[in-house]
């Protein structure tokens, strides 16, 4: 009930129906409540006889009314045949409420039954032992049995063998009769009046414990006491509330468009957001590595990394394994490679270069392929993931509208991973041209052969290999290669076989033409391997991120900018079903609470003048 100081009665009432669905009635006069409260009971239980845990809220608004929200709770049910367990469902109904340590507990109890046999005090006494918050309420004096009005004036001065903390207040309802021919409120206030005021027993009892508005009196007061008592927290958790419900109606509002011309600007403006989103979760900047360092930055490109830091290390660990560890011996194949071209070489020149290249074409570039397409599927994956939620979170409230968006992410994704597959399989091709610059070979190569001495823990002669991949190499050791050459100095226009510093004879200690393969093939796939690290990854994020985030914002313009004959602005913007009854109910709500605010910094101004 709300008080209001001026205007007509007001009656709203408002539940779930069994469908799940919600449901609100306007009420225009009084005498239409008790008809709509039994029929919304009926439409909830299924029959008059049923009972349900649904709750049924009631709003009454009238300058003739109190400040007041009560719960009428179901009487404790006996037995049903339709429901045996009707017992304990409405106690546990009734418990559910009277537990609550701010509920104030009316126990109603008619004048004709023995008090300390009703069970409801029991239960009150239950949740509430000291009776802090429990007050009895005496109803149907008038059926009061013939002999036993002493005990009842005894009790309704909280006198009596029951005795409660708040008392006891002593009203008198309608009867079936006045029911049936529908009194109202007013005429009822009267009848009550007269009863206590003429009645030979309970006209002697004090006025403030009698009589309909009395109660609500007194229910007002305590109402404001347990209010002033806990006003701090009550304060703070209608603040949060009150927070909590304005950031969700602005959301809400932000949709509320009149005119055709207003609703296109709106969808602009909204697009625009998703595309400034769009770019913002696809960038790299330079503070970016650091965030990732320290796990602050929750970007895209930021959570990519890790899928390229995982692909580096993959291809770190992608040579053959007896070219990584030395203990292992070289594969008969590779011997038996080197058998079949023997004979072919001079003695002072060596031909092993088709071996190497065979064992990158077989052994080293399909798990490249595979790797590269793994990195490929994972940043798609994640792309298509984040540009969805930034999808659903730009344009919830509009089925249609996100379900198109959605569209042309797929379409700009799918667009991107075909052209990216298509580079990644040139960067593979490219890899079957064996070249590095001999500089860094012959850097990489003194490199392991170290490595190699070191691990055998006995001296090793440099091999003698091969180096021909790019710019003359400083020194130069028997070479092979898979072009002729003269000399160093004319081997970019003439053929040959390439030649080193002569050599009489090979020391019996100088590493076979296995060893020499094995220590070649590592040096060259080192190089290859740092090179395949940085190159794939960044075509990946190249074409995945850069590429994703400027065709999705050139397709959306292209579908909405100035295309109304592509898409129906009006059917876009339909906003999702029950929308608009949550946008009225939170508006009322915020409403309430601004005044319930109000209220408590009065409450708390009064309750300091009263201290003071």
């Amino acid at each position: 009930m709300r008080s209001k100081p001026t205007g007509d009665w007001t009656g709203r009432i408002s539940y779930q129906n069994r469908k799940g669905e919600h449901v609100e009635r306007e009420i225009s006069k009084k005498c239409e409540v008790d008809e709509m409260v039994r029929k919304v009971q009926n439409e909830i239980t299924g029959d008059s006889n049923g009972v349900s845990t649904e709750q049924i809220d009631l709003t009454i608004e009238s300058a003739d009314v109190s400040d007041l929200t009560l719960v009428d709770l179901p009487g404790i049910a006996r037995y049903s045949e339709k429901n045996p367990k009707i017992n304990e469902v409405t106690k546990q109904l009734i418990l559910s409420y009277i537990s609550q340590d701010q509920v104030i507990i009316l126990v109603v109890v008619p004048c004709s039954v023995d008090i300390e046999t009703v069970e409801a005090i029991a239960l009150a006494k239950q949740v509430d032992p000291r009776g802090t918050r429990t007050i009895g309420v005496l109803t149907c004096p008038d059926l009061t049995n013939p002999g036993s009005e002493e005990d009842i004036k005894a009790i309704v001065n909280n006198q009596g063998r029951v005795r409660l903390h708040k008392g006891f207040v002593m009203v008198k309802c309608r009867s079936p009769k006045e029911l049936r021919n529908n009194i109202s409120l007013s005429e009822v206030a009267k009848i009550e009046e007269d009863y206590f005021r003429n009645d030979p027993h309970f006209s002697q009892l004090p006025k403030d414990i009698v009589g309909t508005k009395t109660l609500a009196e007194k229910l007002t007061n305590e109402l404001f006491k347990a209010v002033a008592a806990g006003i701090e927290t009550l304060e703070e958790s209608l603040k949060s509330k009150l927070k909590d419900y304005e950031e969700e109606l602005k959301d809400l509002e932000d949709s509320l468009c009149e005119t055709d011309s207003d609703k296109r600007a709106y969808l602009m403006r909204k697009l625009q957001q998703f595309a400034s989103k769009v770019h913002a979760a696809t960038a790299s900047p330079e503070d970016e590595r650091d965030a990732f360092a320290t796990g602050s930055s929750s970007s895209l490109y930021s959570s990519c990394l890790t899928n390229c830091s995982s692909f580096g290390y993959s291809v770190s660990r992608s040579q053959p394994a007896w070219i990584i560890d030395y203990s292992k011996k070289v594969p008969n194949g590779v011997s038996d490679e080197v058998q079949l071209r023997r004979g072919r070489e001079l003695p002072t020149f060596t031909f092993v270069f088709p071996v190497v290249q065979k064992i990158v074409f077989e052994e080293y570039l399909p798990k490249i392929e595979y790797l590269a397409k793994w990195l490929l599927g994972e940043v798609q994956s994640q792309v298509t993931k984040t540009l969805e939620n930034l999808a659903e979170n730009c344009f919830k409230a509009f089925p249609r509208l996100l379900l198109l968006v959605k569209e042309t992410v797929v379409k700009a994704i799918e667009a991107q991973e075909a052209e990216c597959r298509a580079d990644l399989a040139k960067l593979i091709a490219h890899e079957r041209r064996l070249f590095t610059q001999d500089s860094q070979f012959s850097e990489k190569l003194r490199y392991v052969t170290e490595q190699q001495k070191e691990l055998a823990k006995q001296p090793v002669p440099p091999p003698t290999f091969f180096s021909g991949f790019g710019a003359p190499a400083a020194s130069q050791p028997i070479r092979f290669s898979c072009e002729p050459q003269a000399s160093p100095t004319t081997r970019a226009s003439q053929g040959g076989f390439k030649r080193a510093e002569p050599q009489v004879s090979r020391a019996s200690s100088e590493p076979s033409h296995e060893e020499q393969i094995r220590l070649g093939t590592k040096a060259y796939l080192l190089l290859a391997c740092q090179r395949i690290s940085d190159t794939v990854p960044m075509s990946v994020l190249c074409h995945m991120l850069d590429g994703v985030a400027t065709k999705l914002v050139a397709e959306i313009t292209r579908l909405f900018a100035g295309a109304s004959h592509q898409v129906d602005i009006l059917d876009l913007l339909r906003e999702k079903e029950g929308r608009q009854r949550r946008r009225r109910y939170l508006t009322q709500a915020a409403c309430q609470m601004h005044e319930s605010r109000k209220e408590l910094q009065s409450a708390k101004q009064n309750r300091m003048l009263l201290e003071d």
